[in-house]
């Protein structure tokens, strides 16, 4: 059986007060490392992923 890797996970906060963007990494189950943008918009959140910490 071969062994499974561990999902990296991490956050980064860019920003402060009402201005803050979180970034989320971790690697997909396929192997790609993916960045997820997350911050509050009109009262909602809104995320969005990128494959690149330099896109994100």
């Amino acid at each position: 059986m071969p062994q499974k890797r561990k999902r990296r996970s991490s956050i980064v906060e860019i920003g402060t007060g009402p201005a803050r963007i979180k970034i989320y990494t971790m690697n997909r189950r396929d192997g790609y490392p993916e960045f997820t943008l997350s911050w509050k918009e009109g009262g909602k959140r809104k995320t969005r992923s990128f494959s690149s910490i330099d896109e994100a």
